[in-house]
Formats: C-alpha cells, sequence, structure tokens
C-alpha cells in the first residue's frame, strides 16, 4: 500500500494490486483477463477492499483496452526499468 501511495496519494482504505495477467498466444480470445478480473474484484469486496490497482506495459493495447473497458482508469506511469515503461490504473469498486 505504501508504494502504491507513492503513485496515487488520493487512495483511501485497503488496496489489492494486479500486477499482471499472461494468455498465451493459444487461449487468447477466451476472455479470461476479464474472468480472472472479475474474480479479483468480487473477492475483493468480500474482503472489505474496494480500491483495485493493476498495471499494463507500454504498447500492451489489448490490455489496456480491456481494463478501461471494466471501468479502470489510467492515473499515472512508472518507468520500471531502463527499457520498461508501465501505466497504473484504478478502480474503485
Amino acid at each position: 500500500m505504501k508504494e502504491i501511495k507513492n503513485y496515487i496519494s488520493d487512495i483511501e482504505g485497503k488496496c489489492a494490486d494486479i500486477n499482471g495477467v499472461i494468455v498465451l498466444p493459444e487461449y487468447r480470445g477466451n476472455h479470461l483477463q476479464n474472468i480472472l478480473v472479475e474474480h479479483l474484484e468480487k473477492r475483493a469486496k468480500e474482503l472489505g477492499i474496494y480500491n483495485i490497482v493493476a498495471e499494463v506495459t507500454f504498447g500492451n493495447e489489448y490490455s489496456l483496452k480491456n481494463l478501461r473497458s471494466m471501468g479502470y482508469e489510467i492515473k499515472t506511469w512508472y518507468q520500471k526499468d531502463e527499457n520498461i515503461k508501465r501505466y497504473i490504473l484504478l478502480k474503485r469498486l
């Protein structure tokens, strides 16, 4: 939580972090990311967690579009290392 607050300062209460969802090419198109994220959101609510943060690597337009369609909002981005930049998205349940 402390690390997330460095990027998104207005988060109050508990927070869950979806750091990555990897779907192998042969399984793409089956909406697995949506299914997994919906399950995680449901479980988070059961645990009293109402802030979900997700990270998406720049260039992963499919994942970014998918999460945005599920109500995630781009809040900021960071430089993970010399070659990788990642968006940080937030959804309040």
